[in-house]
């Protein structure tokens, strides 16, 4: 019997259309919201190992931990003095802070209030402070930071306060183990109208920087570098971002404003599954479809399905009354062909999911949006590939 592989080798969809072309990248849009009670936020984070959004008010004693329903599941302190230039953030790997190993999902707290910004790791159950590192960036007013796993450094933004072109706006990249200062770029470099009063800095799963501002009614992302890659408007009724935590799985986001409500957002880029195949359709011969990806690495064989996208919609999205026929059960290498040709005016979906011996990929995307189980319905189905 062949095992699932979980959160890898995830297969994409596709439909064959009379005419089509590319899809756009969905834009930010409103998924929830709840009411902190915290006054006034200074900060968010996402905890992806316990999925706890954290938030800091201004000058608190404490950091509060809401589950995704916006229930409070508790408090630990906070390290250092009291602020409201900070930010709570979370690593999302193992990392060095200073001399001290630190798991993945371990919780860092940015103090830029006075002087240079201060990172301390803090156990996010008993509030301990396991490691601090004092940098060498900060004129005060560094409101958020994040680690980059690709890059192993931290990124850190400083707010429009300091005076002067080269100090206000200003994201500097900081050796997580010394704490000096790498590189640094001033936003408004890149992009002269957006500045940062309240607002957040976190690392998405492209590599991105994605900042936000009590200023603006828009989230910019930048590349490591500086370079501007886009510039976002928010959703109405989303305003004075304070604080920034991603959810790299779902490709969502976690916003404080500063009038207490914390929102979340989807359409950010989600940290790409292992191989996932990249699924693409195009007419062949005598009207026939071809289905073809790029090989996965560590794949052994694919599985491809097909279903009738009519009776999808028609069902809500349910798989099993809609597939029809396995197209491929542990085909070596793409691409597959479907035979069966097109009848006037028919819709079809096509599924492709990996294997590697015994352990098997799935049909399911990550995405909140997704209506119950694909792999669950496609089993139940009696065409799906044994």
């Amino acid at each position: 019997m062949r095992r699932r592989i979980p959160h890898v080798l995830l297969s994409s969809i596709a439909a064959i259309l009379l005419a089509g072309g590319p899809c756009a990248e969905a834009a930010f849009t409103l998924l929830g919201q709840f009411n902190s009670g915290l006054g006034t936020p200074v900060s968010c984070g996402f905890d992806q190992g316990t999925d706890g959004v954290w938030v800091y008010g201004d000058a608190d004693a404490t950091l509060s931990r809401f589950s995704r329903a916006g229930v409070v599941l508790g408090t630990v302190a906070r390290p250092g003095e009291a602020a409201n230039d900070v930010d709570v953030t979370f690593t999302t790997k193992a990392m060095t802070l200073g001399v001290t190993a630190l798991p993945a999902d371990t919780m860092l707290f940015v103090n830029g209030e006075s002087g240079v910004a201060e990172i301390y790791a803090v156990d996010k159950v008993t509030g301990s402070v396991l490691a601090t590192l004092p940098t060498a960036f900060g004129a005060s007013h560094v409101v958020g930071g994040a680690f980059h796993p690709d890059r192993n450094t931290i990124f850190l933004v400083q707010d429009r306060q300091p005076s002067g072109t080269t100090n206000d706006n200003l994201v500097a990249e900081i050796d997580p183990v010394t704490g000096s200062v790498l590189n640094s770029f001033a936003i408004t470099a890149a992009l002269s109208t957006f500045t940062v009063n309240y607002g957040d800095l976190e690392v998405a799963a492209n590599g991105n920087l994605f900042v936000v501002s009590s200023d603006e009614t828009t989230i910019v992302e930048l590349s490591p570098t500086g370079v501007l890659v886009q510039e976002s408007v928010l959703p109405a009724g989303v305003t004075s971002l304070s604080g920034l935590g991603l959810d790299h799985e779902r490709g969502e986001a976690w916003v404080t404003g500063t009038g207490g409500t914390v929102w979340r957002l989807g359409g950010f880029p989600a940290t790409p599954s292992l191989g996932r195949p990249q699924l693409s359709a195009s007419k062949g011969p005598q009207g026939a479809a071809v289905l073809d990806w790029p090989p996965v690495s560590g794949a052994t064989a694919y599985d491809a399905v097909r279903g009738d996208l009519a009776a999808l919609r028609q069902t809500a999205g349910d798989f099993t009354g809609s597939t029809t026929a396995c197209l491929a059960n542990d085909v070596a290498s793409p691409p597959v062909q479907d035979p069966t040709v097109l009848a006037i005016g028919e819709l079809r979906w096509y599924l492709v999911r990996a294997t590697a011996g015994v352990v098997i990929g799935s049909y399911d995307t990550e995405s909140s949006a997704q209506r119950g189980s694909r792999d669950v319905e496609i089993a139940a189905s009696a065409s799906a590939c044994p």
